[in-house]
């Protein structure tokens, strides 16, 4: 049976700078089980310009990149993920005027301090077939080791995260108000290394989209 296969190259304009490939490939054993593998990679660069009033680094014009690479595995309602990334030793990444682009990007943490190696792997489900319409769920397991302090260059604890991301956007047509309505519950544990005790975080967040104009 034929593979068809799709390749993209997404460029980004937000800082910091990134070019992100992806290839959608779908595997097809045969008629009635489908697999689509999206395996992709980014990367991404931050440096110090002008006056480089920045003092977070040993370096006044430090410069750092990150480099990254995800696969994932789509059945159905079912995606399987694992993502890798790598950070130089120049400084933490640095998005004063967004958010970081990264496949670690997670909800406490983002895993890209200086030095840093992450690793993931997560699992989601639409759950819109079997139980309601618009539920949504998603978890995942991070880990960051060798981490550096970027300025004293002393190492940093190592970090592991769990989250979880459960949405519902639900179907609103009358009252009219309530159109765009939909509903996310966040949680997430942080472990560093030699902490006290664990961190923990939850979240309820109302959303309504609605259009301006």
């Amino acid at each position: 049976m034929a593979t068809p296969y799709r390749a993209e190259l997404v460029p980004s304009f937000r800082l910091p700078a990134t070019f992100h490939a992806l290839l959608h490939v779908e595997l097809a054993p045969d008629e009635r089980v489908v697999w689509v593998g999206m395996p992709s990679a980014i990367r991404l660069k931050s440096r110090a310009v002008g006056d480089a009033f920045l003092t977070s680094a040993a370096e006044k014009y430090w410069a750092v990149q990150v480099g990254g690479t995800r696969v994932q595995l789509i059945y159905r309602e079912l995606t399987l993920t694992t993502a890798f990334s790598i950070t130089g030793s120049g400084n933490t990444i640095q998005t004063p005027w967004g958010s970081y682009p990264g496949y670690l990007s997670e909800i406490d943490q983002n895993f890209n301090q200086a030095n840093q190696k992450g690793y993931l792997i997560g699992a989601a489900y639409d759950f819109s077939r079997v139980l309601v319409q618009g539920l949504r769920a998603d978890f995942n397991l991070t880990w960051g080791w060798d981490a550096i302090n970027p300025k004293t260059r002393a190492k940093a604890p190592n970090q592991a995260e769990y989250d979880t991301t459960v949405d519902y956007r639900p179907e609103f047509r009358q009252p009219f108000f309530l159109k765009g309505l939909w509903f996310r519950v966040r949680a997430d544990i942080l472990d560093q290394q030699d902490a006290p005790k664990l961190g923990y975080q939850f979240r309820i967040i109302l959303n309504w989209d609605r259009d301006l104009i």
